[in-house]
């Protein structure tokens, strides 16, 4: 039998393994692709042109409604009894609503659905996006309370950090496969439309992402302590979290950010195509995802050192400064959006301090209803923002606002880049509790292992 030592050592690389693949299948499949096959198919029919903004919000959306369910991965778990199979059994399964977009949006314009139902593609296009992320959601809850009782305390901020940084280095050869290399070996004819350049990328991504499961069997089970087994009592630790005061404050500050990144990602989404093919657009995403790879384990050695929050509280200075790099950028300065993608670099310490933090929060015992409520409710802020953002944006995009104070006029996504970046910078008031002490670590953690 292997030893405790040795077994937290192998699922450990089986996470990093699992990271890379996986974020090699995320890098060729991603959000913004979809947004851009979505704008090009509104704009090839009269009758969605209209509704832009508010496709483009609801793709956006709907894998952070997705999120709401997350609640009910306790439950779930529960009823199969592993989260390890839980978690398994989620990722195989995710991939396939994303293996259906490419095979069915040739379809749906073969059989010609748009002269019955003009939004046909886009509402295909969004419920296979939202089933996907609603497995991968309660897979992914599931894993991080897991892998939170393998991996010690004392060491888990650097082993969320180099995970952080195996999946950022996989997203980084996705994207250069998708925007380099497969075009060159599967060109698109001229005549051909548009959204076909997105179909292989998402084939591939999907591949990928079955294959990132395979590491994650040889990754030991854990006993999963709970405080019941009745139903309703499991039911009712759904909303423990309400009653730990610091966490609802990481979950406020959370929210916070997401409602200020929500408003503006239709605006956002429109400036990058307004400005730039999708080619460009994912390079200066791989250079975001560059700068965090190689600042991925420093982080984790600043959060042991000084803590999550002012880690996140410094980080997200230099984030909001992305928000007035689109506030500038035009067609004579559009690479004002490089700049921007080079202040992004920066999420990297909000993302390891927020998913470091909450596990620390968590309660031992309630650790995968903590996770979930924390997911449900910081997405579902980011879900809200984007939807009144999408529709905000369709209602006000040709008005402009006189601000008399500096004697200026501004059009809406203007505006709303002023009011993301005036958000982000206050969002560090949340954490104003944490800024007086580091977060303590255990010296000893017992871990306890099945022998299954």
């Amino acid at each position: 039998m292997q030893s405790t030592k040795s077994r937290c050592r192998i699922a450990i690389w089986s996470a990093h393994d699992n990271g890379f693949l996986w974020g090699i299948g995320q890098g060729l499949l991603n959000s913004m692709m979809i947004r851009y096959l979505l704008i090009d198919v509104c704009k090839a029919q009269p009758e969605t042109m209209a509704w832009e903004g508010t496709v483009v919000s609801w793709a956006i959306a709907a894998p952070r409604f997705a999120g709401f369910f997350r609640f009910f991965t306790a439950l779930l778990i529960d009823w199969l009894g592993s989260r390890k199979w839980f978690c398994i059994g989620g990722l195989l399964f995710a991939p396939v609503f994303v293996g259906l977009i490419p095979l069915g949006v040739p379809q749906l314009v073969a059989w010609d659905w748009q002269t019955v139902f003009p939004a046909a593609i886009p509402v295909f296009v969004i419920a296979m996006w939202f089933l996907y992320h609603l497995v991968e959601y309660l897979a992914m809850v599931a894993f991080f309370s897991w892998i939170g009782d393998i991996v010690p305390e004392r060491v888990r901020s650097r082993f969320f950090a180099w995970r952080q940084g195996w999946l950022l280095g996989g997203t980084l050869l996705g994207v250069l496969l998708a925007t380099r290399l497969l075009p060159k070996l599967f060109p698109v004819a001229a005549n051909a439309p548009p959204w076909e350049l997105y179909l292989i990328p998402a084939t591939l991504g999907g591949l990928f992402k079955l294959v990132s499961v395979l590491p994650l069997v040889k990754m030991p089970e854990v006993a999963w302590h709970r405080t019941t087994f009745k139903f309703t009592d499991r039911f009712m630790q759904m909303f423990a979290p309400l009653l730990n005061r610091r966490f609802m404050l990481l979950v406020g500050f959370v929210s916070w950010i997401h409602l200020a990144n929500g408003l503006t990602q239709v605006t956002q989404t429109e400036y990058n195509k307004w400005l730039f093919p999708y080619a460009t657009i994912a390079l200066f995403g791989t250079l975001t995802q560059t700068g965090q790879f190689f600042l991925s384990p420093p982080t984790g050695r600043l959060i042991q050192r000084f803590g999550n929050a002012r880690v996140m509280v410094v980080s997200m200075v230099l984030v909001s400064s992305g928000s007035l790099c689109y506030f500038a950028a035009t067609p004579g300065t559009r690479y004002f959006l490089a700049l921007a993608a080079a202040a992004w670099v920066f999420w990297i310490g909000v993302n390891i301090g927020t998913i470091n933090m909450a596990v620390g929060l968590a309660r031992p015992d309630e650790k995968t209803a903590y996770l979930a409520f924390f997911f449900a409710v910081t997405t579902g802020m980011l879900a809200f923002g984007t939807i009144v953002g999408g529709n905000i944006a369709d209602c006000l995009r040709d008005t402009q606002f006189t601000i008399p104070l500096i004697n200026a006029t501004w059009d809406y996504a203007q505006l709303s880049f002023v009011l993301s970046w005036l958000m982000r910078l206050l969002s560090g008031v949340w954490l104003i509790p944490f800024y007086f002490f580091h977060e303590r670590h255990e010296k000893h953690e017992q871990i306890i292992l099945s022998t299954d």
